[in-house]
């Protein structure tokens, strides 16, 4: 029976079904024809490439397998997965019997059977060549061969695991090196044979030309007009020019073919040293670096040896420690090498380390080599030949000593020299140059946030017998203070750094006086930046001052000042000859340059007056402004603000300070120049070089209107003991005998200083002309002007300010020729000055005394 009709809803909506045709067979029988045809395309194209990619892997692999360089990958498993040809050859590996895919081990232990890898069990040798492959597996080494090539071996690692070795054959390379170096060895050997030729001719050369001078100012001696004396002039300038050239090439020749002279004499190491890093105190306040010297005790003798070369080694290094030194110290220290011998002469370590740029091993390696710059960028930065560090190697050596260095990048350098030092044979140990025996056993407080500088200072005071503790700033000092007098144990020094984070050293002297036992403990400021413009009006906190770098004698002695004992009886300094002063004053010097420093304050102090040193016309104004000065030294040309200008400010103050006296020093004693420094607020004008006399008498008559009481009386000291006068034109004899006068028993090594600066000041103009530096040569100049007349080197201080005004117009061949003019004048005078200054000592010195040769 059939289902009702509508018992299925969906069957009146169901579609018909579909009916395929011919065409749509035929239309599809094409479709699958068309993407047959593709993917036999695509087959196609996919066997080419695939036929590409073989061909070029197999060029590739030729081409590596022509590779002279060969080349071996080992995966993780030390299996050998790829080599060429060069691999098999450089290592002597038979192809036949090695191959690709074997393990790394079967190609050690054949090379191991062959005795290429030493002697001994060919599997023990492979064991342990493998052991050390796993703990090392990147390296690079030379390695030779026993076929006689040298292979340079390269391993690197892959990211997964397994290395890639490179063998390349630098036989003939390392052959060519050889070669080239015995070449560049017999060129070093050609040119020390020049050099030792010119060394030889030196006799030769400077006999006739000592000749020419020789007669030439004998001939100028003689009556001659005005023309045959312009001639003559020419001719003796010429010929100390020619001279001066002739001794510049041999000095070089003589050093590169090792025939450097010594000059073997007594002298006093700790005023050698002391005296050299003085002169270089300049430049460490100018980049505001801190410079200490500490000299151990045990070289508290006469020593024999050639000072002059030693200074100049120390000069080289400590200059050389500064230019590369931005911020920190430099520390100077010399004591007895560790391996000096307890007997005979003794071995001397010089050291100076500084906090600058520091340098690598590898530059630490090459520094003292000749002709080597360690770094052009360095040296484009700083300056310099280079040459330096290879000539104080070479001095050392001379002196049968050695040099070295220790450095860290960026840390700092530390250079060293050892040189022998035999004591002289009079020289007994100069004890009586320590302090007073009563300091013995004292309690003292360094104050100084610099490691170098409380170093040196506790080292110091810890030589004379006191106990020294050393802190880092005003807190720790405070703190270190009311320790000892809560134990009962009583300090009776603190030595103050001026500059100091969170509180100055005047300030911490102030806090100190403030407690209730610091009116019994003695203060001393120490300052490398010498502006104790407070020091003495700091309500009488600091009981004296003192200047880095930091003298021992100049220490013991303020010691025995400030403590009221006597000093050794060969300290006691004879009085100038002559009246001190009738009435004390206490001066202000403002002056930048220290060599004119030394020379006022060594002439002012001598009369009884007392100093204090500003180094600029700034730092003036602020000394005046707060300090209890009665006279005012101002020098006119000076750096931050000129003598001119800080007059103009001291004149504006309140009273008194603005009503001071205040007399001008200036190297220009131009006409109408006492009217102009009158007009621009000054007293009274004095010129450079200064006149002991003339100084005196302005400071007398000044002392004269603040008499309060009677004059003192005469000292009654004799005068000076008369010496011969020297009979040469171009120098000074009465400034000689009154700079002599003036200073009393400190005339010796006064002068051995300025005579010193004087040839430095040379130097440094020669340097900085031949560096194209036309405003630093002036200013160098214009010190030596001052310098040079205060020794009576009246025409080297002429010449020298021909330099200056050729300067200051940009006349930089008029430089060059007044400076060699400058040098041959120097030249002239110094030996006598020298023989001089030898018959001072001689005529000062008792007459048991032996004589000793000067090392000015």
């Amino acid at each position: 029976m059939s289902p009702p009709a509508d018992s299925n809803p969906d069957a009146a909506s169901a579609p018909a079904a579909a009916v395929v045709t011919d065409q749509d067979v035929f239309a599809l029988a094409q479709q699958v024809a068309r993407l047959g045809q593709q993917l036999e395309t695509e087959r196609e194209k996919r066997a080419t490439a695939e036929t590409h990619e073989t061909e070029a892997t197999r060029l590739l692999h030729e081409l590596i397998d022509k590779l002279p360089i060969g080349i071996s990958v080992t995966d993780a498993d030390l299996v050998v997965r790829a080599a060429n040809s060069a691999f098999f050859h450089l290592m002597g590996l038979p192809q036949d019997q090695l191959k690709v895919g074997d393990p790394l081990e079967k190609f050690v232990r054949y090379s191991a059977s062959k005795g290429d890898h030493g002697p001994g069990d060919p599997d023990e040798v492979a064991r342990a060549w493998l052991e050390r492959v796993r703990k090392t597996p990147a390296q690079k080494v030379e390695w030779g061969h026993p076929s006689g090539r040298l292979l340079e071996i390269t391993r690197t690692l892959h990211p997964g695991g397994g290395f890639t070795t490179i063998y390349v054959d630098i036989t003939e390379h390392r052959r060519r090196e050889l070669e080239l170096a015995k070449a560049k060895f017999d060129a070093e050997q050609a040119n020390r044979a020049k050099s030792e030729f010119l060394a030889n001719m030196s006799h030769e050369i400077r006999t006739p030309m000592n000749g020419v001078i020789g007669m030439i100012g004998l001939l100028l001696d003689t009556r001659l007009n005005a023309e045959q004396r312009e001639y003559a002039e020419a001719v003796r300038t010429s010929a100390d020019a020619l001279l001066s050239v002739i001794n510049d090439i041999l000095d070089i020749s003589k050093l590169e073919a090792h025939r450097v002279e010594l000059e073997m004499i007594d002298f006093d190491l700790v005023e050698m040293v002391e005296n050299a890093v003085g002169l270089m105190s300049g430049k460490a306040n100018e980049k505001k670096v801190e410079l200490g010297v500490f000299i151990s005790p045990a070289l508290r003798h006469t020593f024999h040896g050639d000072p002059t070369r030693l200074r100049q080694i120390l000069l080289n290094l400590v200059g050389n420690a500064i230019k590369f030194t931005e911020q920190g110290s430099v520390a100077v220290d010399v004591a007895l090498a560790e391996n000096s011998p307890t007997e005979g002469t003794p071995m001397v370590r010089f050291e100076v380390a500084d906090t600058g740029i520091g340098m690598s091993s590898e530059t630490c390696a090459a520094v003292f080599q000749k002709f080597t710059q360690a770094d052009s960028s360095v040296t484009r930065r700083f300056g310099g030949t280079g040459l330096g560090l290879a000539i104080c190697r070479e001095l050392a050596e001379l002196m049968d000593g050695h040099v070295g260095v220790e450095s860290v990048l960026g840390a700092g350098s530390k250079f060293w020299f050892e040189v022998p030092l035999a004591i002289a044979a009079s020289a007994a140990p100069k004890v009586a140059r320590a302090a007073p025996a009563q300091l013995m056993g004292m309690r003292a407080l360094v104050v100084d946030d610099i490691e170098m500088n409380r170093r040196i200072m506790s080292g110091q005071l810890n030589s004379i017998g006191m106990q020294a503790e050393a802190v880092a700033d005003a807190f720790f000092a405070i703190a270190a203070l009311e320790r000892a007098n809560a134990r009962g144990e009583k300090i009776d020094l603190v030595l103050l750094d001026q500059m100091m984070p969170d509180m100055s050293g005047i300030n911490l002297a102030q806090r100190i006086r403030a407690m209730p036992w610091g009116a019994d403990v003695k203060l001393i400021l120490v300052s490398s930046a010498v502006d104790h413009a407070n020091s003495d009006h700091a309500h009488g906190a600091i009981d004296a001052v003192l200047v880095k770098p930091l003298r021992q004698q100049v220490l013991f002695e303020c010691l025995a000042r400030v403590f009221g004992t006597e000093a050794p009886a060969d300290q006691v300094a004879a009085a100038p000859s002559g009246q001190r002063a009738a009435r004390p004053l206490h001066v202000l010097l403002a002056e930048d340059n220290k060599i004119n420093q030394q020379v006022a304050r060594a002439i002012i102090c001598k009369a009884g007056h007392t100093v204090d040193i500003a180094n600029n016309g700034e730092e003036a104004v602020a000394a005046v402004r707060g300090g209890s000065f009665e006279a005012v030294l101002m020098d006119i040309q000076m750096p931050v603000m000129d003598g001119v200008q800080a007059t103009s400010e001291i004149r504006k103050l309140p009273a008194p300070a603005c009503n001071i006296p205040i007399i001008a020093l200036t190297a220009h004693a131009m006409v109408g120049a006492r009217q102009q420094y009158l007009d621009a607020g000054m007293d009274d004008y004095l010129s450079k070089p200064l006149s002991p006399a003339a100084l005196l008498q302005k400071l007398a008559e000044i002392g004269a209107k603040l008499q309060d009481d009677a004059p003192r009386a005469a000292t009654g000291q004799p005068p000076a003991p008369a010496m011969p006068p020297i009979v040469n034109p171009e120098i000074d004899m009465t400034a000689l005998e009154a700079l002599r006068a003036s200073v009393g028993a400190d005339f010796d090594a006064l002068f051995k200083t300025l005579l010193g600066a004087v040839a430095d000041g040379i130097a440094s103009i020669d340097e900085l002309l031949q560096g194209g530096d036309l405003r630093g040569a002036g200013r160098e100049a214009h010190n030596l002007v001052s310098t040079a007349g205060s020794v009576g080197a009246g025409t080297v201080g002429e010449l020298a300010r021909r330099v200056e005004n050729a300067a200051k117009v940009g006349d930089g061949e008029g430089c060059l020729y007044a400076l060699v003019e400058l040098r041959a004048a120097f030249a002239r005078v110094r030996r006598p000055l020298r023989d001089y200054i030898e018959s001072a000592v001689a005529s000062n010195r008792p007459q048991n005394r032996p004589a000793q040769a000067s090392a000015a």
